[in-house]
C-alpha cells in the first residue's frame, strides 16, 4: 500500500466524531468499508456509478476501492457500457492515477481527468482551511457525487474531520455550518421561512454571484464564499477572487492557464489519452479571467459556446443538432440563445431563422413536441420564437448579435409592443391594451404581466416581472430616448415600483388612478389577504361572469346603467381560460406586495425629484381622490408634481372620460 492509501486510512481511522455521516455510526461505515474491500479485492479497475437515492452506499465503495491500491475508478452517474468498455484500454494506468472525474462535456464530448489522492488530498486539505471548517463542524452534502464539487465535499469533511450531512430536507440544512449552492439555489433560500443561525459559510459555485445575493447573507451574519473551478482543478481554484493556496494564475490575451502541484496527471477525450490540455506544470483552460489592482481574478467568460443555466453548463449547439438533425422539413437555422434572468443567470430560447413567417408556426409548434418528448425540462426551451431572415438581419449573422436582437424581439412579444413610441402605457387588472386605443396615435399601449397566456407562463413572479420589464425599458429607452412612462391602476403600481427597483433616467411618470402604496404592514396583510380570496372560488365561465358583474357594479367603477351596452357585454365577457393567469395577477401584484407609502415618497422625492410626474384621478373616485389629495402634501416639494381631478368621473376614468383624459395626457 503506497504512501497516499495509507493516508486515505489514517484519515478514516482518526475520525472522532461518532458520527463521520450523520445518522450513521462511524464504526459501522469503517466496518462496511472493510468488508466491501474483501468483496472488491480483485478489481484492476472498475466503473463506479452514483445513485442519488443511496449515497452512503457510494461513499462506501468509494473508500473501498481507494483502498485496494490499484484501483482505477471513474465517478460516473449510470454511465453507459460504453464507457466500461473503454477503460478498458487504460489498466495500465492503475498505478498512474486513482481517481477519474469526467467533465460535464457542455462544451463537447466529456474529457476524463485522472486524479491521484496526493492531488485530492492536497487540494482537500487547502481548500477546508480557506472555508476555517473546523473539527466537528457539520457540511451539508446536497451536490451530486459524481460532479467534482459533490465529492470535494465528502474529501474536506474527511481531511478536516468533520461531519457529512446527507439530506434533502430544510431542517438538516439549518443544522450545519457549512453549505454548498449555485446562485439560484441560495436565491431561493433567501425566501424560505426558517431560521438560518447556524449557518456559517456558504460556498457558491456555477455562476458569478450577485452583490445583492452576497449582502443579503451578510446582514444575516453567513459568510458567502464566492468560487470560480473546474472538474479540471478539484473544485473550486479562487475563492472570492483570491487563488487558493498554491495556485498561480497566467492571463495572456483571452486565454486562462492555472499553474499548481494538484492539477490532472493525464487526461482523455474520445478514447485518446494524452497531455493536449496542459502545458508544463500548467493548465489552459476555455475561461477568460481579469485581474484588477489588487491582484483579485475575475471570471469574464467562457470561450467555448456555452452559458450558465441555474449553475449548469448549457451547451445550445449539442441541443440544436439534435433538434436540427431530427427534422428533414426544416429548412432555416436553428438557435438557441438566452434571455438573462435575475434566479436561472440566463434561461434558453430557441429562435427559427427563416426568410418568411408564414411557415414557422407549424415548424416551431413541432420542435416544441419534440423538445418535450426527448430533453429534460430543466435544458428545454422556454420559449420558441421565429426571426425572419429578411426582417431583421442577414444569414450569416453572429450569435452574440442573435442573442441582443433575440431578447429584445422576446420581451417586445412579451410585452405585446406593436409599435414603438417614446411613450408606453400600461392598462389595469383584468385589461388590455386596446382599452387605451385612443391613445395609439402618440403612444405604445402595452400588456400587463400575467395578462396574455403567453407572459403568465413565462413569467414566475412579481420579482421576475420587474427584472424583464426593466431590461424591455432599458432596450427601449436605448433606442428612442427618454420615455414617457403611463400606468393605469395596477399598471401604474407596476411601473412605479419597477422603477424603485431598477431606476433608470426618463422623461416623465404619469399615473392614473394607480396607489402609491398602505401605510404599514397590517393594512399589506389584509389586503394581500383579500386578494389571495379575490378570484380563488371561480371555477367556469358562469362563476367568472358572476363575479364580473359584481365587480364593475362597485362603487367605484362608473355606474352600470351609464354605460353603452356592447362596453358592458365585453367587460362580462372576458375569457375564462384567462382566470388563473388573473388570479395570479391579483396576488403577485397586489398592493399588499408592494413597498410602504412612505418608501415610495422616498423613492420619488431621491430619485425622481427633476423628473415630471403626473397624478390624475376622477373626483367621483373616492378613494383615489383622497388618496392623491393625502399624497400630494408629502410631495409639495417637488417641483415638476402636478395632480389632475376630472370632474364626474370614476376609477375607470379611461373608459368614461377618455377625451377630457387624453386632453390631460397631451399637455403632460
Amino acid at each position: 500500500m503506497n504512501l497516499f492509501h495509507q493516508t486515505l486510512e489514517i484519515y478514516l481511522k482518526s475520525l472522532t466524531q461518532k458520527e463521520f455521516i450523520d445518522h450513521l455510526p462511524t464504526d459501522e461505515f469503517l466496518a462496511r468499508i472493510k468488508e466491501k474491500q474483501l468483496i472488491l479485492k480483485n478489481n484492476i479497475f472498475a466503473v463506479l456509478e452514483f445513485d442519488q437515492e443511496n449515497s452512503i452506499s457510494f461513499l462506501t465503495d468509494l473508500c473501498a476501492h481507494l483502498l485496494n491500491n490499484n484501483s482505477i475508478f471513474v465517478v460516473s452517474q449510470k454511465e453507459s457500457e460504453t464507457r466500461k468498455i473503454e477503460l478498458k484500454s487504460f489498466s495500465h494506468y492503475s498505478k498512474k492515477a486513482t481517481v477519474i472525474l469526467f467533465t460535464s462535456g457542455s462544451s463537447g464530448d466529456p474529457k476524463g481527468y485522472f486524479f491521484s489522492l496526493e492531488n485530492i488530498f492536497s487540494t482537500a486539505q487547502k481548500q477546508g482551511q480557506a472555508l476555517k471548517i473546523n473539527e466537528g463542524d457539520k457540511i451539508l452534502l446536497n451536490l451530486p457525487l459524481h460532479h467534482v464539487s459533490g465529492l470535494m465535499l465528502f474529501f474536506r469533511a474527511l481531511v478536516m474531520n468533520a461531519r457529512l450531512v446527507i439530506s434533502k430536507e430544510n431542517n438538516e440544512l439549518i443544522n450545519c455550518e457549512h453549505i454548498s449552492f449555485v446562485p439560484t439555489q441560495a436565491f431561493r433560500l433567501l425566501k424560505e421561512n426558517i431560521d438560518l443561525s447556524k449557518i456559517r459559510t456558504i460556498l457558491i459555485g456555477g455562476a458569478p454571484v450577485s452583490p445583492e445575493l452576497k449582502n443579503s447573507f451578510l446582514d444575516i451574519n453567513i459568510s458567502v464564499y464566492e468560487s470560480y473551478g473546474a472538474t479540471e482543478t478539484l473544485g473550486f481554484a479562487l475563492l472570492n477572487n483570491t487563488p487558493l493556496a498554491g495556485i498561480e494564475i497566467l492571463i495572456n490575451e483571452n486565454k486562462t492557464t492555472i499553474f499548481s502541484e494538484n492539477l490532472p496527471t493525464v487526461c482523455f477525450k474520445n478514447g485518446l489519452i494524452g497531455k493536449t490540455f496542459f502545458v508544463e506544470n500548467g493548465l489552459v483552460l476555455n475561461d477568460e479571467l481579469k485581474k484588477d489592482q489588487e491582484n483579485k481574478y475575475y471570471f469574464v467568460k467562457r470561450n467555448d459556446l456555452v452559458f450558465q443555466v441555474g449553475g449548469e453548463n448549457y451547451s445550445p449547439e449539442f441541443y440544436e443538432n439534435l433538434i436540427f438533425d431530427s427534422f428533414f422539413e426544416i429548412k432555416g437555422r436553428i438557435v438557441i440563445s438566452f434571455i438573462s434572468d435575475q434566479e436561472y443567470q440566463n434561461l434558453p430560447i430557441l429562435y427559427y431563422l427563416c426568410n418568411s413567417s408564414e411557415q414557422s408556426d407549424h415548424i416551431l409548434e413541432h420542435i416544441k413536441q419534440f423538445c418535450e418528448n426527448n430533453i429534460p425540462s430543466f435544458f428545454r426551451p422556454r420559449a420558441y420564437h421565429p426571426l425572419v431572415l429578411n426582417e431583421f438581419f442577414e444569414e450569416k449573422i453572429g450569435r452574440s448579435k442573435i442573442q441582443k436582437i433575440g431578447e429584445k424581439k422576446y420581451l417586445e412579444n412579451l410585452f405585446a409592443l406593436k409599435d414603438p413610441k417614446s411613450t408606453i402605457v400600461l392598462h389595469g387588472f383584468m385589461g388590455n391594451p386596446d382599452e387605451f386605443s385612443f391613445m395609439n396615435e402618440f403612444a405604445s399601449t402595452l400588456s400587463l404581466p400575467f395578462h396574455t397566456q403567453e407572459n403568465a407562463n413565462f413569467i414566475r413572479n412579481k420579482e421576475h416581472a420587474h427584472f424583464l420589464f426593466s431590461k424591455f425599458l432599458n432596450y427601449l429607452s436605448a433606442d428612442i430616448g427618454l420615455l414617457n412612462l403611463i400606468g393605469y391602476s395596477m399598471g401604474g403600481r407596476f411601473i412605479l415600483e419597477t422603477l424603485m427597483k431598477y431606476p433608470m433616467p426618463i422623461q416623465s411618470l404619469t399615473l392614473i388612478s394607480a396607489h402609491l402604496g398602505l401605510n404599514n404592514t397590517e393594512e399589506k396583510n389584509l389586503r394581500l389577504t383579500q386578494d389571495q380570496k379575490l378570484l380563488a372560488g371561480i371555477q367556469n365561465q358562469v362563476d367568472f361572469k358572476k363575479f364580473l358583474n359584481e365587480w364593475y357594479n362597485k362603487d367605484l367603477f362608473y355606474p352600470k346603467n351609464l354605460r353603452p351596452q356592447k362596453e358592458m357585454e365585453a367587460l362580462l365577457n372576458k375569457d375564462f381560460s384567462m382566470i388563473d393567469s388573473y388570479k395570479k395577477a391579483s396576488i403577485e401584484l397586489s398592493t399588499g406586495k408592494g413597498p410602504m407609502l412612505s418608501e415610495t415618497i422616498t423613492f420619488l422625492k431621491k430619485h425622481l425629484k427633476n423628473t415630471k410626474i403626473s397624478m390624475i384621478t376622477g373626483t367621483e373616485d373616492s378613494k383615489y381622490y383622497k388618496h392623491y389629495q393625502d399624497v400630494s402634501k408629502n410631495l409639495e416639494d417637488l417641483s415638476k408634481l402636478k395632480v389632475y381631478y376630472i370632474t364626474g368621473a370614476y376609477h375607470d376614468l379611461h373608459r368614461s372620460h377618455h377625451n377630457q383624459l387624453l386632453n390631460f395626457l397631451k399637455k403632460i
